[in-house]
């Protein structure tokens, strides 16, 4: 059964916990992406810690990828003629990725 989506409304993220995580999911895919695109780029410690934590909890050693088709998690990068730069992985869910502790922040 194919749905289509017949209308968008606008919420405030902080009321809905689930925007909050697209919210989340999206500024660190295109942030990871940017560390690509300039290596040099300087992003926060917990910025630059949550990427890492969030690459390896895809088994990745970057969050830099597009991944490939699934029907679980799916991230590609727009416009199109930027998808597969710098590649495309497949996702092998490591849950065992330590949380963030406070003294790693500072």
């Amino acid at each position: 059964m194919k749905k289509l989506v017949k209308s968008v409304t606008m919420h405030d993220s902080k009321h809905h916990l689930g925007l909050q995580v697209v919210d989340i999911l999206t500024g660190a895919v295109n942030s990871g992406y940017l560390k690509y695109l300039n290596p040099r780029l300087e992003l926060s410690v917990a910025k630059e810690l949550a990427f890492e934590r969030m690459a390896a909890l895809l088994g990745w050693d970057v969050f830099h990828y597009d991944t490939f088709p699934n029907k679980d998690f799916n991230i590609w990068h727009f416009p199109q003629e930027m998808r597969a730069m710098p590649g495309s992985k497949s996702i092998r869910p490591d849950y065992n990725v330590p949380l963030v502790k406070r003294e790693e922040l500072s």
